[in-house]
C-alpha cells in the first residue's frame, strides 16, 4: 500500500495576544476564579456589553486580559461578606 504522507502546512494568522505572557491571559475558568463566581455566572458577565472584549478568540474559547477582568470586577461588582462578588440588584436596563 502506498500512503500519501505529504502534509500541507498553512501559515497561521498572527495572534493579537502574542505580546502577552500566559500569566496575563485568562480563559473562562480563570475569569470565574478571578471574580470568585461560578463559570456559569462568569459567562453571564462576559455577555454584558460593559465586560472587557476578549483579546483573542480561539477554538477552545475566548481569552481575556486578566488585568482588564479584575479592573471590571472592581468597578462593577459588589463584594459580599463571604468575599464573593455580585452585580448590584435590579434588572439591567435595555440598551437603546
Amino acid at each position: 500500500m502506498d500512503y500519501n504522507t505529504s502534509v500541507e502546512i498553512r501559515p497561521t494568522p498572527p495572534i493579537v495576544s502574542a505580546g502577552m505572557s500566559p500569566d496575563e491571559l485568562a480563559q473562562l475558568a480563570e475569569v470565574a476564579e478571578l471574580l470568585r463566581v461560578s463559570k456559569r455566572t462568569a459567562l453571564k458577565y462576559a455577555r454584558l456589553p460593559s465586560f472587557p472584549a476578549p483579546v483573542e478568540t480561539l477554538k477552545t474559547g475566548r481569552i481575556w486580559s486578566r488585568s482588564a477582568v479584575v479592573t471590571w470586577g472592581k468597578a462593577n461588582l459588589k463584594r459580599q461578606p463571604d468575599g464573593k462578588r455580585t452585580l448590584p440588584p435590579g434588572r439591567p436596563r435595555k440598551q437603546p
